[in-house]
C-alpha cells in the first residue's frame, strides 16, 4: 500500500467523523430552537356553515290497482267456402299414428364414398390465361368433378376459386379428363371427387 492510499484512508475517516458531528449539532440546534408543541382545543369558525342536504321522502306506494284495459275484440267473420261441395280432409290422431312409413328415397346418383377411387388415365393440361399471366396471378383451383360409372366426366364445378380466368381454364381442362371408374364392392359406381389444378408461373 503506497503513501497516497494511506493518506486517503486517514482523510476519509476524519471526514466521516466531522460529518457525523456536524449532523448531530444541526439536529440538536433544531430540536432546541423549535416551538413548544402541545394539544390545543379546536375552535369552530363562526362563518363556517355546514350544508345539510334534504332529500324528499318517497311517495307512498299506490295500493290501488289501475282499471283493466279493455281490448278491442277482433272482427272475425266466417269465411265462405269457394266450393260448397268441398270436403274437409283433416287427418285424425288415429290416422296419423297408423299411416304407412315413408318411402325410402333412392341413393344419390353420385357417391362420395367408395372403396377404389377413380384414377385419371388421360389428363388435359390447362391453358394459362394471358390475362392471368399479365397480372402474375398464381394459385390452385379445386374442381369438383362428377364422374359416371364409365369414368367419363359429366359435370364440373368450382370448389375453391382463385381467379375467374383461372377457374374457367381449370373447368375446361378437367372436362376432357378420363378416369378409370371408381368401385364399391367390386362394382363401378358414379362418384364426385375434388381435383386440384395448380397454376404457377415459371
Amino acid at each position: 500500500m503506497d503513501r497516497k492510499e494511506r493518506d486517503l484512508k486517514e482523510i476519509y475517516g476524519r471526514l466521516l467523523k466531522l460529518s457525523l458531528l456536524l449532523a448531530l449539532s444541526i439536529y440538536l440546534v433544531g430540536f432546541l430552537a423549535k416551538k413548544e408543541m402541545g394539544l390545543h382545543p379546536i375552535t369552530l369558525r363562526a362563518d363556517r356553515v355546514d350544508t345539510l342536504w334534504m332529500f324528499p321522502e318517497d311517495p307512498p306506494p299506490n295500493t290501488e290497482e289501475p282499471p283493466p284495459i279493455e281490448r278491442p275484440r277482433p272482427n272475425i267473420q266466417p269465411a265462405e267456402p269457394d266450393d260448397p261441395e268441398a270436403v274437409e280432409t283433416i287427418m285424425t290422431d288415429s290416422e296419423a299414428w297408423n299411416r304407412p312409413p315413408p318411402v325410402d328415397l333412392p341413393a344419390p346418383e353420385f357417391r362420395i364414398d367408395y372403396e377404389e377411387p377413380p384414377v385419371a388415365i388421360a389428363k388435359v393440361k390447362p391453358l394459362y390465361p394471358p390475362l392471368a399471366k399479365l397480372g402474375q396471378i398464381e394459385g390452385t383451383v379445386y374442381v369438383i368433378a362428377y364422374i359416371d360409372a364409365t369414368g367419363r366426366v359429366v359435370k364440373v364445378e368450382i370448389g375453391a376459386s382463385v381467379h375467374e380466368s383461372l377457374d374457367r381454364a381449370a373447368l375446361e381442362a378437367v372436362k376432357e379428363w378420363r378416369f378409370s371408374p371408381a368401385k364399391m364392392r367390386d362394382k363401378p359406381v358414379a362418384v364426385m371427387v375434388g381435383i386440384p389444378v395448380a397454376f404457377k408461373l415459371r
